[in-house]
């Protein structure tokens, strides 16, 4: 049978050593979707993870593995997407074939992340994800109203809060176009960005 791996949200995590916002629902439309031929390729971020990016077999889709100096690999689906003059990437994680059924797998729930990305040259590029710390203060001073769940990663303390957003793609887009070009949604304090050179 398939099962989502989502653990790779973690691991994509680990990666970045910061914490990126959830959705249940994408940030992309099929109507605002293009394809980049300058992404694909292999990529080194500046925590020497590797990143494969190849095409998808859906169309105007790519599928980016990444890799650890560890050896450790999660793949995603990455829809690229334009709004406001903005460049973004969906990421969700990829299914895979699995060998038995996984009690555990069955009852995680794969979400969708956001990324800005910033093609500087052929050589170069700038992944920005959206920062959870940031709009976790937003929640919290009653600044914004986008639906959302609070979750608790182990024991119901402040530091194991996370917030999954369950908003419309409609609702979603219409929140990064307002507060998308806040200096703080994308880099933050949790510097959830990651920067790439190409190998080949």
């Amino acid at each position: 049978m398939k099962n989502k791996i989502s653990f790779s949200i973690i691991l994509l995590g680990l990666f970045m050593g910061g914490c990126i916002v959830k959705s249940l629902h994408p940030f992309y439309k099929e109507s605002d979707v293009f394809f980049k031929e300058e992404l694909v390729g292999a990529w080194r971020d500046q925590k020497n993870g590797k990143w494969q990016i190849l095409p998808f077999e859906k169309k105007n889709a790519y599928a980016i593995t990444l890799t650890s100096e560890e050896g450790v690999a999660a793949t995603f689906i990455a829809h690229l997407f334009s709004l406001n003059n903005s460049i973004y990437l969906d990421f969700i994680p990829e299914e895979q074939e699995g060998k038995q059924v996984d009690l555990f797998a069955l009852h995680l729930i794969p979400s969708h992340s956001l990324a800005r990305i910033h093609i500087t040259d052929s050589k170069h590029l700038i992944i920005e994800w959206l920062n959870e710390e940031w709009l976790a203060e937003l929640f919290e001073q009653n600044k914004i109203r986008i639906q959302h769940e609070v979750v608790y990663d182990g024991e119901v303390k402040d530091e194991n809060k996370m917030y999954i957003l369950t908003a419309s793609t409609d609702e979603l887009q219409k929140f990064i176009l307002k507060y998308g070009d806040d200096p703080n949604a994308f880099t933050g304090k949790s510097e959830v960005v990651m920067n790439l050179n190409r190998l080949y």
